[in-house]
Order: structure tokens, then C-alpha cells, then sequence
């Protein structure tokens, strides 16, 4: 739907994930980024949401027709550089591997 965003592959091919550029200006010019991860149909409720959300401030949690996704917004300031995201992304990713052992 005329989205730009990059697709990228956390897990599997299977595991629809990526970077979506937010905050951009007229010019095209970006200083966020949400780096987001749709996990699928899963067996959650609103109170293991909200356990999550109220535990890691940073990687939020929620479901949109039934599908959890998971999501962390990166504000891009000058000077970062390409080892920061790249450690963003890992500590985004481990964040969301803990989920599987999170219990509320």
C-alpha cells in the first residue's frame, strides 16, 4: 500500500519483519525508524500484553487481528552510526525471543 519500509528476516522467511522510516521530513530525510516483528497468530491475551508492556518499556507488544507484533522505535541522531542499529536490531530481536519463556 505504498508503505516504504524495509523487510528483513529476523527469524524465518515466514516471520514478516523490517524497519519502517518514521519522523521523515519533505525532503525524504528520516530521524526514526520503528523496527517491528509480526510473530503470527498467537496464544496471548490482554493480560500477557500488558504484563509484557509494563516490563520492557522499550520493545512493545500488542495484537492486530489476532497476530502479535512486536515493535521498538529508534530515534536516528547524528553521529550514529551503522554499529549502533546494527545493535539496536540484536537487542530488539533477543527481546523478542525472550517472549517465548515470558510469563506474566
Amino acid at each position: 500500500n505504498k508503505a516504504k519500509m524495509v523487510k528483513t528476516v529476523f527469524w524465518t522467511p515466514s516471520t514478516f519483519g523490517g524497519a519502517i522510516p518514521e519522523a521523515c521530513d519533505k525532503n525524504g530525510g528520516c530521524h526514526a525508524f520503528k523496527i517491528f516483528a509480526n510473530l503470527g497468530k498467537a496464544g496471548v491475551d490482554q493480560n500477557w500484553i500488558n504484563a509484557w508492556n509494563s516490563r520492557y518499556y522499550y520493545v512493545r507488544a500488542y495484537t492486530d487481528n489476532g497476530n502479535l507484533i512486536f515493535e521498538w522505535d529508534l530515534a536516528l541522531f547524528s553521529g550514529l552510526t551503522p554499529d549502533y542499529i546494527e545493535s539496536a536490531v540484536k537487542v530488539f530481536k533477543t527481546s523478542v525471543d525472550g517472549s517465548t519463556d515470558f510469563k506474566p
